[in-house]
């Protein structure tokens, strides 16, 4: 959905949390549709088109929230809002060929991301 319809981001190119969320919200009233409604497509670098309508509706986002780089600050919001996305710095060598579960990840502090996991 984000891939084909957020046209503030880079489609398969990557793109920044905010702007999804923003999407989302300002753009599909809020609706995050479900995987099999709407199927992740990529691999060729071209985004397949945009299409709202006809599909179900997994979630619905109101907002988001930028959390600062402490754990425990985290870990407190998550306890009461939940869920929480997070942006990975994949152009960093030292996670070129390596699977993120294999990893213990730290926040360093950078703003660029390319990689999102949630």
């Amino acid at each position: 959905m984000l891939v084909s319809c957020d046209k503030t981001d880079s489609g398969c190119g990557g793109g920044l949390m905010n702007n999804a969320f923003e999407w989302i919200v300002q753009e599909n009233n809020g609706a995050v549709y479900t995987e099999g409604s709407y199927p992740y497509a990529s691999g060729e670098g071209i985004s397949p088109p945009c299409t709202t309508s006809g599909h179900t509706v997994g979630a619905t986002i109101t907002g988001h929230v930028e959390l600062p780089q402490d754990e425990a600050q985290i870990a407190a919001w998550l306890a009461v809002n939940g869920p929480v996305a997070v942006a990975v710095d994949a152009s960093r060598d030292d996670l070129h060929g390596r699977r993120y579960d294999e990893l213990r990840l730290r926040a360093a502090g950078s703003r660029r991301s390319s990689r999102r996991l949630q």
